[in-house]
């Protein structure tokens, strides 16, 4: 089995594989990856310290366990080429992703990385927009809102430029790995079930699903205008038929919804500044 650069190097960041727990998890970004990558490496024993050495830009310590370097688990390209066949025809393993609303992705992507700061100084987009700052008033923030998704559909799309917001056929490769399991994280409850059976059908002991990265707010629907919403439609339009998710023509909005206040955010674009600045400068050395 041949990969393209592109696909190589996407498996060998987003895919985790557990020949013990009989199981191939593709991370998908701002669709609880976090969580699960902690799950993952709770079920393989593995020590949570071993993150403590990352130099990723992270904006708490949790979050290093991003750093796929440090992860104990293989990712699909290392395995032998019999030990891929095996994962994806036995029916013993488990083969899941984890997807989201492409609506509730998108916005949340924004928020974390733009409105918080915690994109990379270095990453590509910034050369087309800027950081936005915090104005706690609905119009400002669905127009700073607006300017990304503008840029996408206008600049990038089809080939968007960023796995947090990219599409699901860049980020879960199903024409590679042939899902058996996909969670919705609007239905976590229920389609959790599938996999604490399996774990525990391995003879394991589900440790929990664990909250984390979750941010303290959330107006994610509250951003999307009627313009917003068909451009959004257009670029992810496979994302909502293949993995079952509603297009509308609008989202409901409203003005009388409580924002965060000023000293909150900028608190935290000033923290997550400071976190890209120290790593980066740690990199540099």
């Amino acid at each position: 089995m041949d990969f393209k650069k592109k696909e190589c190097a996407r498996l060998r960041y987003g895919s985790y594989i557990s020949m013990k727990s009989s199981f191939v998890y593709m991370e998908t970004p701002k669709a609880a990856c976090s969580s699960f990558k902690h799950l993952l490496a709770a079920l393989s024993n593995q020590n949570q310290e071993t993150f403590h050495s990352s130099t990723m830009i992270a904006k708490t310590a949790v979050e290093t366990i991003h750093d796929r370097g440090l992860f104990e688990l293989p990712s699909f390209v290392d395995l032998s080429s019999e030990q891929r066949e095996h994962v994806l025809v036995s029916e013993g393993f488990l083969r899941f992703c984890v997807v989201r609303s492409p609506f509730q992705r998108l916005a949340s992507a924004w928020i974390d990385k733009f409105l918080c700061h915690s994109l990379s100084p270095n990453a590509e987009i910034l050369q087309y927009i800027d950081f936005p700052e915090y104005i706690p008033d609905w119009n400002y923030l669905r127009l700073k809102f607006n300017e990304f998704i503008n840029h996408l559909y206008h600049v990038e799309f089809p080939n968007l430029s960023n796995h947090h917001w990219q599409q699901y056929h860049q980020l879960l490769l199903p024409h590679i790995i042939n899902y058996n399991l996909i969670i919705k994280v609007e239905e976590l409850k229920f389609n959790l079930a599938h996999l604490v059976k399996h774990i525990e059908d391995q003879g394991q002991t589900w440790p929990g699903l664990p909250r984390i990265n979750e941010t303290s707010f959330d107006f994610s629907s509250n951003l999307y205008t009627v313009n917003s919403v068909k451009k959004v439609h257009e670029m992810f339009r496979n994302d909502f038929v293949d993995y079952g998710y509603e297009t509308l023509k609008s989202l409901p909005t409203s003005n009388s919804i409580a924002l965060p206040a000023a000293g909150l955010i900028k608190a935290i674009q000033q923290r997550n500044q400071r976190i890209n600045y120290l790593s980066l400068k740690l990199r540099s050395k």
